[in-house]
């Protein structure tokens, strides 16, 4: 069915927790924790990234071989909480992918887990005060275009949001499809070109789409696939509107990649659940590997340290 809101917006900022005023104009409190986190950040290194990726469900295996500075797990951190969705280690990682040096989301948090609009962005908040300026958010999702396969690998270029959150300062509803007020896309045109050109370079099937957020955990019906097609999607998933609203009002360039994991198809139908996702991101860690690397080292070209 289509994702209508589950709780009250008072609710669904948690039961008994101090209500704040939004992941972009945080309370007294919300600063204090994320102010806190970026402390214990810091001191595992004075010397950090200028950019990062969070990795969606199932692409944990993207820093296979990469040299790990060090990793702390989110519940270690100031306000952070540990991840329960499939395929996400949640924690903190700073390492080298390619011989650039990154921070890595590993896994993120998502509404359907129970938590509040602020614990969800509450890693990207944090990246902002660590100085993080380009911000790669990775996703599995269903393929809603006719012409995707399992596997392949598009790049955003908008995205629309039926998650019902409020994402925007103050509590004030701020649709992620009304941009006109961050006098900018979600999604950075340079490294949408970049990533798609680093795609062609490598041979990996790779399309330029709009990305369907819901709020989850249930899939679509057929109907709702019709829907979602005819209203501009070609990707649907569970994450990534309200991370890259928020860093991209907090002025961070954002790059987001979904991989194909599964097919929407109304007229062929068939059963999908967590583990057959994460399964098929899998088979794509190479895939995006190469182009966030390819990215990574043209960010870091263009804007030296």
């Amino acid at each position: 069915m289509i994702q209508t809101p589950l709780r009250s917006s008072r609710e669904s900022l948690g039961a008994g927790r101090e209500e704040t005023a939004g992941p972009l104009d945080p309370s007294r409190s919300e600063a204090r924790l994320i102010e806190a986190a970026a402390e214990q950040v810091r001191g595992r290194s004075a010397d950090l990234p200028r950019w990062a990726v969070t990795l969606g469900s199932g692409l944990g295996d993207l820093l296979a071989g990469a040299a790990v500075e060090w990793t702390i797990p989110y519940a270690e951190l100031p306000g952070g909480r540990p991840t329960t969705a499939l395929g996400h280690a949640g924690r903190l990682t700073c390492g080298s992918l390619e011989g650039v040096r990154l921070l890595v989301l590993e896994g993120r948090l998502h509404l359907y887990e129970g938590v509040s609009i602020a614990e969800v962005v509450r890693p990207v908040r944090l990246l902002h005060r660590l100085g993080v300026k380009t911000l790669i958010l990775t996703s599995a999702a269903g393929g809603l275009h006719p012409n995707y396969a399992v596997g392949e690998i598009v790049v955003l270029d908008d995205c629309l949001d039926f998650t019902h959150a409020c994402w925007g300062s103050g509590g004030a509803a701020a649709a992620v499809g009304r941009i006109g007020s961050i006098g900018r896309g979600l999604f950075d045109p340079a490294l949408c070109n970049v990533a798609l050109e680093a795609a062609r370079h490598a041979n990996i099937p790779a399309h330029r789409g709009v990305y369907a957020a819901v709020t989850g955990p249930n899939y679509e019906t057929r109907a709702e696939w019709r829907a979602y097609r005819r209203l501009g999607a070609d990707v649907i998933g569970m994450s990534t509107a309200g991370e890259a609203l928020t860093a991209t009002r907090l002025g961070m360039r954002v790059l987001g990649l979904s991989t194909v994991t599964n097919l929407c198809r109304p007229d062929a139908p068939h059963a999908t659940d967590g583990a057959q996702v994460v399964a098929a991101a899998r088979t794509a860690v190479d895939r995006i590997r190469a182009i966030v690397s390819r990215v990574a080292a043209a960010a870091v070209q263009e804007r030296p340290r």
